[in-house]
């Protein structure tokens, strides 16, 4: 650990010395201008500088997108503290909880990426191309932002723009190639159609990745996947409106197809140099996200400004996989999903010598349809069928002994229950919320902050299940003294696969929750403060799907208490920022999921869970001029369940005191670039992640993921109007595992060192 801690601190400390044998810059006006760090956060529905938010919030801008050769959202969620992925690109963690859920249960986000105005789902956010390629900015916020986001942000909230269309002509066009094999294009651009008042902006993007695991069974790769990315934004401005008016229309495509079996056979040698699968059904997912969104700003005067927004989007999912991902014939499925998204939101800013503040309303509607499919092999209840037999046949004689001879001669025959299944479960969310959010300089040096939202939603949904046996049961005839015996048993396996049958018209359920947010804030100087905030953190309730009973089951809210102290503070002519945030959390009434013990399928979603959280960032940027800047930061998670019980189908197991999964205690990011005057560019930067459990439940222990490090490089030149780099993620091959699936010898894998080119032009 220590090994790994060193190298990342002093890759970015041998770039920062490297710089400090340039001159250092006198401290006078141009200098400040030169190397002030002045970066604005919009996802509090405000303008405000970094520096002046308390929320704890990790900001990447176009420049690091760039100069860190960042190609997707998850290339940032590696370089920011407190964050960590889950799976290969399938989800993320902020301070320890999962954006989906942390113990398996729930129905909404515990954490929402927005995309231009769009809340995606994170079933787009798992499987979409989230790629970098034309953004503004990502602004990743740590931390409840229930009181301006509503339900779905619990943990947080990711916060991405594209570029804005310009009063100004310009372009870029990007190829890259890379080996492992992966090829990019790219192009965006714009500018003016009637100067002053309509400009416009396009981008697309084409990412082909050949693959690095081999199917052995079939002969091909099953993680190769195509991406591409389209996207448009006008931009009006009428001069009839003397500048008062502003309205932005955002298009976007996003399509994406690739295998989706990523796990690797860990029971090969070298499986890190010899990446090998063995599923005899191919596994691929193909998406189709569309997003429109309509944002509009009318200011008033120089205090009053109304903003709408309306926002559209539809998500297409489908999904073939292997049930087992063995060679065998285990099974295979499809599932189909749709999802159409509307919202508006109506804000009525204020801006004030001493008092700001903002008032929203805010309507969301989310249609879904899932439909799902397959060829499922279930573990014949063996103990279950011996304890029926003597129950219903003892007094003829059927004793404990005689009843397993019996079951394990059917065993030899049926060890496992072919079942075909399909669901049909249609589900609509509505909310309506009304809030408002304001700072109030109430002393020369105290700033009150507050905010408060009424949250009512309602959920709904359906359940239409249809199961039967996939081939013939056993011939009693084949048995003989046992024949009367082995019918039983089959009407006892077919009375099992009946009772998942059914049609659930869902109840419709209404939420409505009050979420409070208080603070203060004190200002030691302009450059420097300390706040603390107190707020409460929310996720609604719903309905679960229990498979095996084939019942639609009701749960409720969860909430969370959060208090949280900011420091802020910019030294050396706002060169350089050093910020910090510690927080506590206190979780109750939250959603896990249970087995009620009938069969491994016979779950469903309780409050039965309670947990705190606790912990820190700290991040230090700084610009020393032109040509060098550098940061770091730290974070530091601890979570617990204090209650988490859980049904393995024979008895109950308690986990309070276990951590949530993918919760790494703590993570370092560094980074330096450095700009020559011939041209010359270098950019290195490094993540650090402790060791964490890769799942949460009995066998916690036996999938732990390792302590990791990767170092990352990009090298090149720029000259006018093109640039030229070679770059190399994971530079020393770090090898590291994301999800250990113990008991089936699977494991997904960190991607090995990858080595590639740009050619890059601006005009």
């Amino acid at each position: 650990m220590k090994k790994s801690l060193l190298i990342a601190v002093g890759c970015g400390a041998l770039i920062a010395g490297i710089a400090k044998a340039d001159e250092a810059p006198s401290p006078d006006v141009a200098v400040k201008e030169e190397t002030t760090i002045e970066v604005v956060v919009t996802g509090e529905k405000v303008r405000r500088s970094l520096q002046k938010t308390q929320s704890s919030v990790a900001v990447t801008t176009a420049k690091k997108i760039e100069d860190e050769n960042i190609q997707n959202f998850y290339d940032i969620v590696r370089r920011t503290a407190n964050m960590n992925e889950v799976g290969d690109g399938s989800g993320f963690t902020i301070r320890g909880i999962n954006n989906q859920n942390v113990s398996g249960g729930g129905a909404g986000e515990l954490a929402t990426v927005y995309f231009d105005g769009t809340a995606l789902n994170s079933q787009a956010v798992s499987t979409s191309a989230l790629e970098t390629w034309d953004l503004a900015q990502v602004e990743i916020f740590r931390g409840p932002q229930s009181t301006l986001q509503g339900r779905n942000a619990l943990a947080g909230a990711v916060i991405m723009r594209s570029q804005d269309p310009t009063w100004y002509w310009d372009g870029k066009a990007r190829v890259s190639y890379t080996d492992p094999a992966s090829r990019t294009f790219a192009i965006a651009g714009g500018g003016p159609i009637i100067e002053d008042q309509v400009a416009f902006r396009l981008s697309a993007e084409d990412h082909h990745v050949d693959g690095i695991i081999r199917n052995e069974t079939r002969g091909d790769r099953s993680d190769r996947t195509d991406d591409q990315v389209l996207r448009g934004k006008l931009l009006f401005k009428p001069k009839a409106f003397d500048d008062r008016l502003e309205v932005l229309l955002t298009a976007s495509s996003n399509r994406h197809s690739g295998g989706d079996n990523l796990y690797v056979s860990t029971d090969v040698p070298d499986y890190f140099d010899h990446r090998v699968n063995y599923a005899n059904e191919p596994s691929i997912t193909w998406t189709n996200l569309g997003i429109f969104t309509i944002e509009s700003k009318y200011r008033f005067n120089d205090h009053w400004t109304l903003t709408p927004v309306f926002s559209w989007s539809n998500y297409k999912y489908n999904y073939i996989y292997d049930t087992d991902r063995t060679a065998a014939d285990g099974g295979s499925g499809e599932f189909h999903e749709t999802q159409a998204t509307r919202s508006q939101e109506v804000r009525l800013n204020y801006i004030g010598d001493r008092l700001n503040g903002l008032f929203g309303l805010y309507h969301f509607d989310r249609d879904i349809d899932d439909d799902g499919q397959g060829l499922t092999q279930v573990q014949l209840p063996a103990a279950t069928l011996s304890s029926l037999l003597v129950y219903y046949y003892g007094p003829y004689g059927m004793t404990a002994p005689l009843a397993d001879q019996v079951v394990n001669a059917y065993a030899q025959v049926m060890p496992t229950v072919p079942v075909n299944n399909r669901r049909l479960s249609p589900s609509n969310v509505e909310t309506q919320a009304a809030f408002f959010d304001g700072s109030w300089q109430f002393l020369p040096r105290w700033t009150l902050n507050a905010g408060l939202r009424y949250d009512r939603e309602t959920y709904k949904i359906d359940v239409v299940q249809t199961t039967s046996l996939a081939g013939d049961y056993p011939d009693p005839a084949n048995f003989g003294a046992y024949g009367p015996y082995i019918e039983a048993i089959n009407q006892m396996v077919a009375a099992q696969i009946a009772q998942a049958n059914g049609t659930t018209p869902g109840e419709p359920r209404t939420f409505t929750a009050w979420l409070p947010k208080l603070g203060v804030k004190y200002d030691f100087t302009p450059d420097m403060s300390l706040g603390f905030t107190a707020q409460r953190g929310y996720r609604s309730g719903g309905s679960t799907i229990n498979i095996a009973r084939s019942i639609v089951v009701p749960y409720d809210p969860e909430y969370t208490d959060n208090y949280e102290f900011a420091w802020r503070s910019a030294w050396f002519n706002h060169s350089l920022t050093l910020n910090a945030n510690a927080y506590y959390i206190n979780w109750t009434e939250q959603q896990v999921n249970v087995n009620l013990g009938l069969n491994t399928y016979d779950y469903q979603v309780v409050n039965a869970g309670k947990s705190h959280l606790y912990g820190f960032e700290v991040e230090l940027a700084q610009r020393v001029n032109s040509h060098f800047n550098w940061y770091a930061s730290v974070g530091n998670s601890h979570s617990r369940f204090d209650e988490f019980v859980v049904n393995t189908g024979t008895t109950d197991v308690d986990l309070s005191g276990s951590s949530f999964a993918n919760a790494p205690e703590w993570s370092l990011t560094s980074g330096a670039t450095w700009r020559f005057s011939n041209g010359v560019f270098a950019d290195m930067n490094g993540s650090y992640r402790t060791e964490s459990f890769g799942g949460t439940g009995v066998n916690q222990a036996d999938d732990i993921n390792k302590a990791r490090t990767l170092i990352n490089t990009k090298i090149g030149y720029e000259q006018g109007h093109w640039q030229a780099y070679v770059f190399a993620n994971n530079l020393f091959d770090q090898r590291y595992t994301i999800y250990n699936w113990t008991s089936e010898h699977m494991a997904m894998l960190g991607a090995p060192r990858t080595v590639g080119v740009i050619l890059q032009a601006k005009f």
